[in-house]
């Protein structure tokens, strides 16, 4: 018998060996049948042990030619202490909001009539297939990671990394759209629900809640995650703003900060909370502008959505003199400078390291340099017009503004730039998402946004652990830091590339910042600032193999890094 004992609920699956087991052979436990009993050979027979009292009994296999007889080799032992099940492992690890995924869980354990929970949420179509094996549909639930366990009268399995499911996202990307505007007097000429903020500027520790779902395109339902472009406007002191979902309490993090009448814009991608609504809260007050950028959910057509991340690479330059260097087809813009209230065509699509098809959306880092007024400027899908909305704010006498961006192709695969006042640009690609049949990497949202790293002395943002890696660790000029992502703040250590927050203070000189996977540094910059300057931006980063994010600094300074996400 093997094995030689189970559980009094039955259920385990044992193989019986011998001799002279003919086809449609029966197999008893003691007077109770078995259950799917197989004849395999001759020799050997596999069946589920029936449900009964704690004990030992014989096990029998009857054919035309007779019972077997009784012995110490045919007994099996019911237990009626039953232990704890464990899980090892689930395959697949990931699978779609929606749920539906046929998972088989591996462990010990697994009695009859065992239940299985992903997070707080029960399977369904449960089925114990063994000791050591369950099969299970996943539910449905928001993007994020969760522990998979198996209950059974023997206790709930303990968690770890063996048993995470991940529910994975897809996005879909919009062209920009305002659905907020605390300013007076609706400068924005806001009406219907996008009218939401009009007149909310917002005060000191107040926390504002913007309705994100059905509108500007997202779907009522069915969404984990959104892309937003937050801008303050005209601060009345120094400050930051920080976007979560709402409902849940504002985290150690930061998504925004500012100096007094500044304007100044960053890229978010927040997970989605009660009402269908993200919550901002800012240190001081301010106006804000919100534009919908696009939303993540489950792919609307096979294989979209994917993001593919890429170190960064430049592809586009407006100064005169080419001073990155550029040629071929990245030459494209090449003395190019914007006029003021003119649009300058990029194009995106099969322009290294991009590829010519399959590609809805790109993910970019954009960056206004030289300009001698304030301004903005807006990036949208070629083909049509500048809509109601910015993704970089500049004000005269600062020396070079950045912001994420992420914006879908017009169908020649080029996007569009408008700028309201004159100013060069600088255009650096960090991936793409797939259109339909691609494949990639899916996003997943923070429940919200973690601090993983702050080089400031003293420990200011009470950091512990492997949180606590930079604490007191300044970069100096001219260095490259590794700072370690996967396996921290609830990072899985299968990520592919990350949404972080990475923001620059305490700021001696003029410098800029770099995040690339490791190896070669590229040209290309994702954060730049002016000397005195608390400058932040968004950075889709791909990750090395081990699991890290390299930074460079040209100039000496303090970094804080907060996680938005990450792509597996």
């Amino acid at each position: 018998m093997n094995p030689a004992s189970g559980p009094v609920t039955g259920g385990t699956s044992v193989e019986v060996t011998g001799a002279n087991f003919a086809s449609g052979a029966t197999v008893d436990f003691g007077s109770v049948p078995a259950t799917n009993v197989t004849v395999v050979s001759l020799i050997e027979i596999t069946a589920d042990s029936p449900a009964q009292a704690a004990g030992t009994v014989n096990v029998t296999v009857t054919t035309p030619g007779g019972t077997s007889s009784t012995s110490t080799a045919d007994q099996f032992t019911y237990n009626s202490v039953l232990s704890a099940p464990t899980v090892t492992g689930v395959n697949p690890a990931s699978g779609p909001v929606t749920g539906g995924t046929s998972v088989e869980v591996t462990g010990a354990n697994f009695a009859s009539g065992a239940t299985v929970d992903f997070g707080s949420v029960p399977a369904t179509n449960v089925t114990v297939v063994s000791l050591i094996e369950i099969t299970a549909d996943s539910p449905a639930q928001a993007a994020g990671t969760v522990n998979v366990t198996v209950t059974t009268p023997g206790g709930t399995s303990s968690t770890s990394t063996a048993d995470q499911f991940t529910y994975q996202a897809a996005y879909t990307p919009l062209a920009p759209t305002r659905i907020c505007d605390t300013r007076s007097g609706n400068p924005s000429s806001l009406s219907g629900p996008a009218a939401q903020c009009n007149g909310k500027t917002l005060a000191p520790g107040k926390v504002l809640d913007v309705t994100v779902e059905n509108l500007a395109g997202v779907p009522a339902s069915g969404v984990s995650a959104v892309a937003l472009n937050v801008t303050a406007i005209n601060p009345a002191g120094n400050g930051y703003l920080t976007v979560y979902p709402a409902g849940e309490a504002a985290p150690m993090a930061s998504n925004l900060n500012f100096n007094s009448r500044d304007v100044v814009a960053n890229l978010v991608e927040v997970g989605i909370g009660a009402g269908g609504q993200v919550a901002i809260v800012s240190n001081a007050a301010t106006d804000i502008v919100v534009d919908m950028e696009g939303y993540y959910s489950v792919a609307s057509s096979p294989g979209a959505g994917y993001y593919d991340p890429t170190s960064p690479a430049r592809i586009c330059d407006t100064r005169s003199g080419n001073p990155s260097s550029l040629s071929g087809p990245v030459a494209q813009c090449n003395g190019h400078t914007l006029s003021t209230g003119t649009t300058l065509k990029v194009a995106i699509g099969g322009v290294s390291p991009v590829p010519a098809s399959g590609v809805s959306a790109v993910a970019l880092n954009v960056t206004a340099v030289d300009f001698t007024n304030n301004g903005y400027l807006t990036v949208f899908p070629a083909g049509g017009n500048p809509p109601v909305a910015s993704n970089v704010n500049f004000v005269k006498g600062q020396g070079a503004v950045p912001n994420a961006v992420v914006v879908p192709l017009g169908s020649s695969g080029d996007i569009e730039i408008f700028g309201n006042a004159r100013t060069d640009i600088v255009i650096d690609v960090v991936g793409w998402y797939t259109s339909r049949g691609g494949t990639g990497s899916q996003f997943n949202a923070m429940p919200a946004p973690v601090r993983i790293c702050d080089t400031r002395p003293g420990n200011p943002s009470s950091l512990s652990g492997s949180a606590a890696q930079c604490n007191g660790h300044a970069m100096a000029s001219g260095t490259t830091a590794a700072i370690r992502v996967a396996g921290v703040g609830g990072v899985p250590s299968g990520a592919k590339a990350v949404a972080v927050n990475v923001t620059v203070t305490n700021t001696p000189t003029s410098g800029y910042l770099t995040a690339f996977p490791g190896g070669t540094q590229p040209t290309a910059s994702n954060l730049n600032w002016t000397r005195g300057e608390t400058v932040p931006n968004l950075a889709i980063a791909e990750l090395s193999p081990s699991g890290t994010l390299s930074l460079y600094c040209s100039a000496g300074t303090d970094v804080i890094v907060d996680v938005l996400g990450w792509y597996q």
